[in-house]
């Protein structure tokens, strides 16, 4: 499973410290872009989950562990005006041409009072300089073991780099509040946030 990371293990956690601190009861929660499920493990049992991702494989696996799971594509989603309490996106923004398309439909399945939840990798100069030599001098001792293996600092799928700046602007833009996040230092490889939905 992906939580079996140290990074991921950790941003399941960032989530879920997110979604926790609701004080309701029987909430409804969309995973979109899910992948396995895995964030389903991190919260408590009056969670209804439901995961959505466009990989029709990655979702008969998560059946097969009675996982609530459908295939859908963010940017339209089979869902009704307000019936989530909570959305969210595990590093899904970043791969993603169509953002407004896609937090449009986030907003628009939540409830008044709903948040959107999401993580994505951090892309402020100083922490992509700290994981750019993290990361290079790992492959360099790698490449004393491996002669043949090159170090490719190329990001994987990303076609989009966030800091919180970019961020914050982005969610007023498409009617979300930034309420909370976690990334701001150097050593944070990704960005999660928290954002309630904006009601006119």
């Amino acid at each position: 499973m992906l939580y079996k990371t140290k990074k991921n293990f950790e941003r399941f956690e960032d989530i879920a410290s997110f979604i926790k601190q609701t004080e309701k009861e029987n909430v409804y929660l969309l995973d979109i872009g899910a992948k396995d499920g895995s964030l389903i493990y991190f919260l408590d049992s009056n969670f209804n989950y439901k995961a959505v991702d466009l990989n029709e494989e990655a979702v008969l696996k998560m059946k097969k562990r009675y996982i609530n799971a459908s295939v859908g594509n963010a940017e339209k989603l089979d869902f009704p005006d307000g019936c989530f309490d909570y959305v969210i996106m595990g590093e899904v923004l970043e791969h993603i041409p169509n953002i407004g398309l896609v937090l449009t439909e986030a907003n628009r399945i939540l409830k008044d009072d709903g948040y959107f939840i999401f993580s994505v990798p951090n892309g402020e100069l100083k922490t992509r300089i700290y994981y750019f030599f993290k990361h290079f001098l790992k492959n360099i001792f790698q490449l004393k073991k491996e002669k043949n293996k090159k170090y490719n600092p190329k990001l994987g799928g990303h076609i989009h780099m966030f800091n919180i700046k970019h961020l914050t602007l982005l969610m007023k833009t498409f009617n979300f509040e930034v309420d909370e996040y976690i990334g701001h230092k150097a050593n944070h490889e990704y960005i999660v946030m928290r954002c309630k939905k904006n009601v006119y």
